[in-house]
């Protein structure tokens, strides 16, 4: 029987980086898991690659679970909407 993939860890740059390539990558796999009811898994702040990330999931309707439960709110850059795991 084929399980149905409910989540995906993503862990990539915490900064977008200088070729915009890898910024659009970045929020085309947001939107994509969102449309897919694919939850991402991420380290929980709102900066970099994996912030545009869970904006683009979280502007698709996805869900958003960040992994990291203390880090990102210390330093003042989780992402609004993503839920703590």
């Amino acid at each position: 029987m084929p399980k149905h993939i409910r989540s995906v860890a993503v862990f990539c740059g915490t900064r977008a980086g200088t070729d915009p390539a890898h910024a659009a990558a970045a929020r085309q796999l947001g939107t994509a898991l969102a449309r897919a009811g694919i939850t991402l898994v991420y380290g929980g702040g709102g900066i970099g690659l994996m912030g545009l990330a869970a904006e683009a999931a979280l502007a698709g309707g996805g869900r958003v679970r960040g992994g990291h439960p203390g880090i990102p709110h210390a330093y003042g850059t989780a992402l609004c909407g993503a839920d703590r795991a």
